[in-house]
């Protein structure tokens, strides 16, 4: 059992710790300055992920009751893109499949700088890896339960480190490509669905697809959308959100 200083000590960590990603969210919300004004207030999360500090999200409101502020359109992400230039990525096969930031603060290092293939191989001697350049904007296609969302996602760099932007739009808002689902019922009359027949997505936007399987078909797959460095330098992403329909 903890005596009453060390829980007092625990507190005082916890209030510090508070107060720090405190002042880590109003520096992020200084540096996007007036872009994010007018939008719900984006969610700013601090974690390490392949170098990065934490992550930017502006979110399709849950419904109209819970926002407070427009929900992310073309303006906002044309206009976050231009002011946050995406860093390189590359695409990660070791085992597993990952889409990682080319640049990031290595061990041992205090500055940004780009990472090597030396600086994989030389995690292990043995690593047997393969390492591809990718465009450095992905789109990741999940809640297909829900109707679908897209998120828009890279890193950028901003005052106190490397973040991850992620901006999100319904499915049925962007020009992405087209889903194909089908269920499976528990009965004849299709009224207790039980799972997923048929869950996939087919692009038309240039990029390619990795389905990641759920685990089983009582859950449907979700998507991420990659393109390679020419085809993502031809792309206009933002143009790949649907305008929105103006007041009459």
């Amino acid at each position: 059992m903890k005596t009453l200083e060390q829980e007092i000590a625990d507190l005082k960590e916890k209030h510090a710790q508070d107060a720090r990603d405190l002042e880590r969210k109003h520096a992020v919300i200084a540096a996007l300055g007036s872009i994010a004004d007018g939008y719900d207030e984006p969610k700013i999360n601090h974690f390490p992920l392949y170098g990065s500090v934490g992550s930017i999200g502006f979110d399709v409101p849950f419904s109209s009751y819970t926002a407070k502020g427009k929900a992310p359109d073309r303006a906002l992400l044309a206009a976050l893109l231009a002011t946050f230039a995406p860093v390189s990525r590359v695409q990660v096969r070791d085992g597993c499949l990952s889409n990682r930031p080319a640049f990031s603060v290595l061990p041992g290092e205090t500055q940004a700088r780009e990472k090597t293939r030396r600086d994989y191989d030389a995690t292990a001697d043995d690593w047997k890896g393969e390492l591809l350049d990718i465009c450095p904007v992905t789109v990741d296609i999940d809640d297909i339960e829900h109707g679908g969302k897209a998120s828009f996602q890279w890193f950028a760099y901003l005052p106190g480190g490397l973040y991850r932007f992620d901006v999100e739009f319904s499915l049925y808002g962007v020009e992405l490509g087209r889903l194909e689902t089908r269920r499976r019922y528990a009965d004849s009359a299709h009224n207790y669905p039980v799972g997923w027949e048929v869950c996939q997505f087919y692009p038309t936007c240039g990029a390619q697809c990795i389905r990641w399987a759920a685990g089983g078909t009582e859950y449907p797959n979700h998507f991420t959308l990659w393109w390679d460095v020419d085809s993502g330098k031809a792309t206009d992403f933002p143009a790949l959100v649907k305008e929105a329909p103006k007041a009459v």
